[in-house]
């Protein structure tokens, strides 16, 4: 099964490309993450505020874990994209979202983003849940496997 990236998906990963230069730099997971919780729309900004998280927790979060780490996770972005490709994949989906990529993201163990999603209160198997959940009102069934820890 070949993997599409919906519209708002590629629209994230663009933004969080400039957003990530107004830094000198290339993007980062926590790029991507911040980006993804401010768009309008977006299937991860939706999971997030389903779980009570408002945009600028996560940013606050990110900046908190990036100021302790020291330096962006640029070497962890492609681990990033093949954990969203193989969240998507799992699911059964030809199209990946933003939800993946939230998936992905929290996969990242040790990473800016999934530290500051951690103490946001998001584990892996509950934002899988939340994204089933979700999904399920749109029609869409995720295999029942969902709920076994992939991480």
């Amino acid at each position: 099964m070949g993997q599409e990236f919906t519209s708002t998906y590629t629209q994230v990963i663009v933004h969080s490309s400039r957003y990530a230069a107004q830094f000198g730099r290339n993007v980062a997971p926590e790029d991507m993450l911040i980006v993804a919780s401010h768009a309008p729309a977006c299937m991860a900004a939706l999971v997030l505020d389903a779980r009570g998280i408002a945009p600028d927790s996560v940013l606050h979060e990110v900046q908190s874990e990036s100021e302790a780490a020291g330096n962006p996770d640029l070497d962890k972005s492609l681990a990033a994209m093949a954990a969203v490709v193989d969240e998507s994949r799992f699911a059964k989906r030809e199209l990946v979202g933003t939800e993946f990529l939230l998936l992905g993201l929290l996969r990242l163990e040790g990473s800016i983003a999934a530290r500051a999603l951690g103490k946001l209160g998001l584990g892996l198997d509950d934002t899988r849940e939340t994204i089933r959940e979700k999904l399920a009102r749109e029609g869409f069934v995720y295999p029942e496997k969902l709920r076994e820890n992939r991480g």
